[in-house]
C-alpha cells in the first residue's frame, strides 16, 4: 500500500493509503516528491467544476437522470467530489474540463453511491465523450477499489489540451457520494 495524494486546483484534496495507487490526483497542480509541476499556460485550471442536481429522481440507475430537463440546483465545486449523505432519490452530473499538466497515459477512478459513470472526451467537445469507468452498484465515499470497472484503462492525454469530463450518479436511498480521481503518468 502506498500513500496517495489527490489534488484539484492546486489544493490538497485527500491523503490516505491506497493499494496500487502511487500518486492519484484531480485537476490542477501536480505535486510529486515536493516538486510542483505547473499547468501549461494555454490550459490553466480554475480549480472549480460544475455540479447539477435533479431532485425526486428514482434512484439506482444512471439512465433515470433527466439530462434534457433543467436541474433543480447548480453550483460550482472546488473538488471533483459532491457532498456526501445529502438526500435520497436524486441525480447529479459533475462536468468541466480536464487540463493535463504533462503528456502521457493517465488512469481515472470513480466512486459513487449509487450507480455512477465517468466520461472523458477526446477533446473539449461534450459530444465526443466516451464512458471510461463506472460503478455498477455503490461504493463508500472515495472507495476506488471495490469494482474493477471503477478504473479506466490508460488514456493518452496531451499537456495543455482541454478535455471535457463528466461524471453521473443516481442515488436511491441511504448514503450518497460521487468523486473522481486520476493518476498522472
Amino acid at each position: 500500500s502506498n500513500n496517495a495524494n489527490l489534488y484539484l486546483g492546486g489544493s490538497p484534496w485527500y491523503n490516505t493509503a491506497l493499494s496500487n495507487m502511487d500518486d492519484v490526483r484531480l485537476f490542477g497542480y501536480a505535486l510529486n516528491d515536493d516538486q510542483v509541476l505547473e499547468l501549461t499556460p494555454a490550459c490553466e485550471a480554475s480549480g472549480l467544476i460544475s455540479a447539477s442536481y435533479w431532485h425526486d429522481v428514482p434512484g439506482g440507475n444512471v439512465d433515470n437522470i433527466p439530462l434534457n430537463k433543467t436541474p433543480n440546483e447548480q453550483t460550482l465545486l472546488p473538488l471533483f467530489e459532491t457532498p456526501s449523505n445529502t438526500r435520497d432519490n436524486y441525480a447529479a452530473r459533475v462536468s468541466g474540463y480536464l487540463c493535463p499538466p504533462v503528456t502521457g497515459e493517465y488512469t481515472f477512478w470513480i466512486a459513487s453511491d449509487d450507480n455512477g459513470e465517468l466520461y472523458i472526451s477526446s477533446d473539449e467537445k461534450p459530444e465526443n465523450k466516451v464512458m471510461v469507468a463506472h460503478v455498477p452498484g455503490w461504493t463508500a465515499s472515495r472507495q476506488y477499489d471495490k469494482y474493477a470497472a471503477q478504473r479506466s484503462v490508460k488514456i493518452s492525454l496531451v499537456a495543455g489540451q482541454k478535455y471535457y469530463v463528466e461524471a453521473l450518479m443516481n442515488e436511491g436511498g441511504g448514503g450518497d457520494n460521487l468523486s473522481v480521481g486520476w493518476q498522472l503518468p
